[in-house]
């Protein structure tokens, strides 16, 4: 992408600039400001802002020949990085990663602490079009930080891939939806524990009916999230035992994606819900549970005690916390932070088919220890994506 600048006004130090964007995408007027000079006054960085959806796209300008003093007006044409993100939170996008195709819909996406990446993907069915919810195949494959493949698992082994989750032993959680099972992973792919019956869903409200997300609270006790086929989550110990189960609200979400009658009355109140499609706990021992169709997080106490709520968290598919103590919620809209007090940091993404783009609906997110982010879209053929920070 090529902008034309003009007008550069140094002897006032004006911080508003003429533009004009070579590329008909970028239809509204920027707000341009000056960002940094060198000790000679030359512009050496721009700062471009959008205002819907709110980018950062940066600028440079080394060779700009323009002094205080000499306000002359010049042209010149330059190349603009677009970043993504919102307030602090600034991102560009890592190209060709990964450097292979994915074929078939990335579900979820975790990293370890070797830098390697990991993805499920449902794959396509025979007549190309893409697996959902609903029973099919599937596989994980594993890359490395520059997004080369370096590893195929489980090829054909899945049903329907749906929910990764790691721990700080590189253990890696899978909930897939169609087989009904959670399965614990070591790093290398070695199957450590399987909770659930493989195609058989439990009795209601009881593990599991197309459940959605495994995650561990601190003491290594697991969450799971028990979402399309009935509202409910459970705990288990870190040894597989039950703990406790909680939740209620008639099942009416797959009803109503099938087209189908809705039958039962979904759960609004407080500790009910319409898909818990996410749950996760923080240090301090409170779940958050993502209530999607109620566009609302949850929080209850470690016993299921349902102790407050966020509201307008939008359609919320899965959440990371950053080491800032931010978390980051993806939907189908995009992303969206908040504090862990329910304080909106920022929402940000913008549908497209372009390169950094959502095309479909992000469904899973990561955050590496050089603060990336990766999200994996449903719904299409190969959206995965790695933003980096900056």
């Amino acid at each position: 992408m090529a902008i034309t600048v003009t007008g550069l006004d140094f002897t006032t130090q004006q911080n508003t600039i003429a533009a004009q964007v070579e590329n008909s995408r970028w239809h509204s007027q920027l707000n341009w400001q000056i960002t940094a000079f060198d000790r000679d006054c030359h512009v050496v960085e721009l700062l471009a802002m959008t205002n819907s959806p709110t980018v950062a796209l940066y600028v440079y300008t080394p060779d700009a020949p323009t002094t205080a003093g000499n306000p002359e007006s010049k042209e010149r044409t330059t190349n603009m990085a677009k970043q993504w993100g919102v307030g602090d939170y600034r991102y560009e996008l890592a190209e060709n990663w990964p450097q292979v195709d994915i074929n078939g819909v990335a579900a979820d996406v975790v990293g370890d602490s070797a830098g390697r990446i990991y993805t499920v993907v449902r794959d396509p069915r025979a007549d190309g079009t893409f697996i959902d919810i609903t029973p099919g195949t599937g596989h994980m494959l594993v890359f490395d930080r520059d997004g080369a493949l370096l590893e195929t698992r489980e090829e054909g082994n899945f049903s329907s891939p749906h929910g990764l989750w790691i721990n700080s032993d590189d253990e890696i959680f899978h909930a897939d939806c169609g087989h009904h099972t959670v399965t614990k992973y070591s790093q290398s792919g070695e199957t450590l524990m399987t909770l659930g019956t493989k195609g058989e869903p439990g009795a209601p409200g009881e593990p599991f009916n197309m459940c959605t997300r495994a995650t561990q609270s601190r003491n290594g006790d697991i969450w799971i999230s028990d979402g399309y086929g009935q509202n409910r989550v459970h705990r288990f110990t870190s040894n597989g035992e039950h703990i406790l189960s909680f939740g209620s609200g008639d099942p009416v979400f797959v009803q109503g994606w099938r087209g189908e009658e809705i039958t039962g009355t979904p759960g609004t109140g407080p500790g009910a819900f319409n898909l818990p499609h996410h749950v996760m706990v923080d240090d301090d021992d409170n779940v958050y549970v993502m209530d999607r169709e109620n566009n609302r997080c949850q929080i209850f106490d470690i016993e299921g005690n349902y102790q407050r709520e966020w509201s307008d968290v939008r359609g919320a598919n899965d959440a990371v916390i950053d080491s800032s103590g931010v978390m980051h919620c993806v939907s189908a809209a995009g992303l969206e932070l908040r504090t862990l007090d329910g304080g909106l940091v920022g929402r940000w993404g913008e549908k497209g088919e372009g390169p950094g783009h959502f095309t479909a609906s992000p469904h899973g997110v990561f955050i590496d220890e050089d603060e990336s982010l990766y999200v994996a879209e449903v719904g299409g053929n190969n959206r995965l994506q790695k933003f980096v920070r900056v």
